[in-house]
C-alpha cells in the first residue's frame, strides 16, 4: 500500500498545515515531534445491488495506525490504531443524487452523467470518493492526534 502511504500523507500533512498548529519541517533532526504510521486497511467493496444483483452502490473504507514520538525523550506521546475514513459513492448514474452536496463539488454536471456508461459513473464516483475518504482520514487522524494538547 505504498502508493496509498504516499497519497494519504499528502492529505495529512494539508491538514496539519492548514490548521496551523504546528509546523511541518523539511529535515527530522530539526523536529521535536515524529509521526509515524501506515494504511492498514484500503477496501472498496459494494452494499447496494439492482434487482439483478449488480452493484449500485458502493462502501469505500481506509483505517490507519500512526503514533507520535517525542524526538527529546523518544518516548510515545499519542498512538492510535484504526482511525478510518469512510464514504459511499454511485455506481450506477440512477443512484447518483445529482443535487447532493457530494455531486455538486465534483467537475460534473448531470447532463454528462445521462451520457456516460456506469463503469464510467462507477470509475468517476470512485476517485472522487477517494478523495473525501482520504480527506476524511486525515482530519480524523488530525483530531484524535491533537486532543491531548
Amino acid at each position: 500500500m505504498t502508493g496509498l502511504n504516499d497519497q494519504f500523507m499528502r492529505y495529512l500533512k494539508d491538514e496539519i498545515d492548514d490548521r496551523k498548529r504546528l509546523e511541518i519541517v523539511d529535515s527530522a533532526s530539526e523536529a521535536d515531534l515524529t509521526l509515524s504510521g501506515q494504511i492498514m486497511y484500503s477496501e472498496s467493496e459494494p452494499v447496494t445491488f439492482n434487482t439483478a444483483s449488480e452493484p449500485t452502490i458502493y462502501a469505500s473504507t481506509v483505517t490507519a495506525d500512526a503514533e507520535l514520538v517525542d524526538n527529546h525523550s523518544h518516548k510515545v506521546v499519542w498512538a492510535s490504531r484504526g482511525i478510518c475514513g469512510s464514504e459511499q459513492y454511485a455506481a450506477v448514474s440512477q443512484s447518483l443524487v445529482t443535487t447532493s452536496p457530494y455531486f455538486l463539488q465534483q467537475n460534473l454536471r448531470s447532463q454528462d452523467i445521462a451520457q456516460m456508461t456506469n463503469i464510467q459513473v462507477q470509475q468517476t464516483q470512485e476517485a472522487s470518493s477517494q478523495d473525501l475518504v482520504m480527506q476524511q482520514l486525515a482530519q480524523n487522524l488530525y483530531a484524535s492526534m491533537s486532543e491531548g494538547f
